[in-house]
């Protein structure tokens, strides 16, 4: 799909649609004109708020609490390179710091299960007795901490 317009308006490129979203409210009904298979069709959306995505990772579980958890986000180099959770932020001093966790890691898999969302995480941390095995991507390295 490529986006051509947002509510009537012709769209240039991804920054001209970026802005014109960043000045609009949560909540707001939006319509996108795409092209889709050479055809125009025409998209309807609400703006949602991007933290509603996270969680704080007390709901988690103990072993990740300090750490705010979330969907990668667009701005992150990882996006749409790597699949996971991204941590969004990480309390200085707190069982996540601790262990190693730092704001922007992309947790890729808990116990050697594949996480692509908040709820794979959740699950994973749910399923695990009193340790968690995490596959962390820093930057460009991988790594794997563990929490008990």
């Amino acid at each position: 799909d490529v986006i051509i317009s947002l509510n009537g308006q012709p769209v240039a490129g991804s920054s001209d649609l970026r802005n014109a979203i960043g000045l609009l409210r949560v909540g707001t009904a939006i319509e996108l004109g795409l092209l889709r298979s050479g055809k125009q069709l025409k998209l309807r959306a609400v703006i949602a708020d991007a933290q509603a995505d996270s969680r704080p990772s007390a709901i988690m579980g103990e072993q990740l609490s300090g750490a705010v958890l979330g969907a990668i986000s667009d701005n992150h180099p990882l996006a749409g390179r790597v699949d996971g959770v991204q941590i969004r932020e990480v309390q200085h001093g707190s069982p996540a710091w601790s262990a190693g966790l730092r704001t922007d890691d992309i947790i890729e898999s808990v116990n050697r299960l594949p996480v692509a969302s908040l709820d794979d995480v959740a699950a994973a941390v749910g399923r695990s007795a009193d340790s968690l095995l995490l596959n962390v991507r820093r930057g460009n390295a991988s790594l794997y901490i563990l929490i008990r």
